[in-house]
């Protein structure tokens, strides 16, 4: 069965085990893992002044952590599952103590609703709405969480203690369990911190809580008020309280006149009018005006071009004695 044997130390522990021990002097029996900067007060000391002691105790209990875990040999105190050393790192302290703790919980919570109402666009009174509501609402769910999942367990242990499952001494001993549920002990700070995540993301009735009072955080805050200039037809006509739109960005047309139109169309070859010929004479029909006879006359035009515009045109009347048709 897997773990049943964990515990059992293997005979290479052993040998490094006795070897510690046996160095060990001047009444060293314990084997700690320890921080460079933690300060150790020897049992001489805590003896010749003890409220040295009870003020680091105190102030221990203050910061959140658990007094007992910081006294050598405890059996609260927290020992590595491997080597069975004792250690004092105050991160999985601190972590184990928020898995443990309701109001630590809700606080997270909180401050994570909060964050990503702001990330999104919130306020910031809206963000501190949102946080404020997630944080009693995790409060309230995993508070109602755990009373069902109790009363539950205390039906099912009462029904078995009635069918003669159990004896009183067992049901009394489950019952203290269910009412003091054992604390999150870690041996490592990774598993602090998954111990903290099964506490918090296990627990949908804290969670639906967290989301609707987050919900309701959000909707009864403020909205923010958008400032949008107002038109007063009383003030005086000026410049200065006339609404105006911002202008649009526009291509920057400084020089432009200046380079080159490569969407005009390149001009072409046209074909050269046509001239007349070396050694034709063209004649043109024109009327006697003394006599009214017809007679013809070398045609002066320079081109069939000039020749068909003066066809198009008509003169009735001109200089000579003559009238062009």
């Amino acid at each position: 069965m897997p773990g049943t044997y964990d515990s059992i130390p293997t005979r290479q522990s052993l040998v490094e085990m006795r070897r510690h021990q046996s160095n060990m002097t001047g009444g060293d029996d314990t084997l700690a893992y320890a921080q460079t900067g933690e300060i150790v007060i020897p049992v001489e000391i805590q003896k010749k002044y003890p409220t040295i002691a009870m003020a680091a105790l105190s102030a221990i209990k203050d910061a959140g952590g658990n007094p007992s875990q910081y006294v050598v040999g405890s059996q609260d105190g927290n020992y590595h599952d491997k080597t069975g050393a004792q250690q004092f790192n105050w991160l999985s302290n601190t972590v184990d103590w928020l898995a443990n703790n309701r109001v630590g919980q809700a606080a997270i919570s909180g401050l994570g609703s909060a964050a990503i109402a702001k990330l999104t666009g919130a306020s910031g009174k809206q963000a501190l709405a949102t946080g404020l509501g997630s944080g009693l609402g995790y409060y309230a769910g995993d508070m109602f969480g755990d009373y069902l999942s109790n009363n539950q367990a205390q039906k099912a242990l009462t029904a078995d203690l009635e069918a003669n499952k159990i004896n009183q001494q067992s049901y009394d001993t489950q019952l203290a369990a269910l009412k003091n549920p054992t604390a999150y002990k870690s041996s490592t700070v990774g598993e602090a911190f998954g111990n903290l995540g099964s506490e918090m993301f296990g627990n949908k009735m804290a969670l639906t809580g967290a989301g609707l009072g987050g919900t309701v955080g959000y909707a009864l805050a403020p909205t923010p008020k958008v400032n949008i200039p107002q038109f007063d037809p009383n003030a005086p006509s000026t410049l200065t309280n006339i609404p105006t739109s911002t202008a649009p960005d526009v291509l920057n047309t400084i020089g432009a006149n200046e380079a080159a139109n490569v969407s005009a169309v390149v001009p072409q070859d046209l074909p050269i009018a046509p001239t007349t010929p070396q050694g034709i004479n063209y004649l043109s029909a024109v009327r006697n005006r003394d006599t009214g006879q017809m007679e013809y006359v070398n045609d002066t035009s320079s081109s069939p071009f000039s020749r068909a515009v003066n066809e198009m045109s008509s003169r009735r009347g001109g200089f000579g004695s003559r009238m062009i048709l």
